[in-house]
């Protein structure tokens, strides 16, 4: 990844999934492997073969904050009915990846 350090002292960051855009109609990307739950701006230029030709930056975007990683389902979810009672089930299960949960607590639903 290469960065770069601007007069304001800012450093920008080339961005995975918008790297080597090297048509003119080429006018979207979509930036990858962002830090998660982290305030970030865009920047685009034009680079030309000779880099005398070269455009500015653009005008940068309003800042916006990429989204947590989320825990994932918790998978392997069983009734054990030889436990089963008149009035109770077991139920037991796996936990997910737990992302960036820092507060971990199950909900269990049931349907009839």
């Amino acid at each position: 990844q290469r960065s770069f350090v601007d007069v304001a002292g800012d450093i920008w960051e080339s961005t995975d999934g918008c790297t080597q855009l090297a048509v003119a109609c080429d006018l979207q990307c979509t930036a990858s492997q962002l830090p998660s739950r982290t305030r970030v701006a865009f920047r685009v230029r034009v680079v030309c073969a000779s880099s005398l030709d070269s455009s500015g930056w653009s005008q940068e975007t309003m800042p916006v904050t990429t989204l947590p990683v989320p825990a994932g389902a918790p998978w392997g979810v069983t009734a054990d009915a030889a436990g089963a009672t008149d009035l109770s089930m077991p139920i037991s299960w796996r936990p997910g990846a737990l992302g960036e949960c820092s507060s971990l607590g199950f909900v269990i639903q049931r349907r009839s």
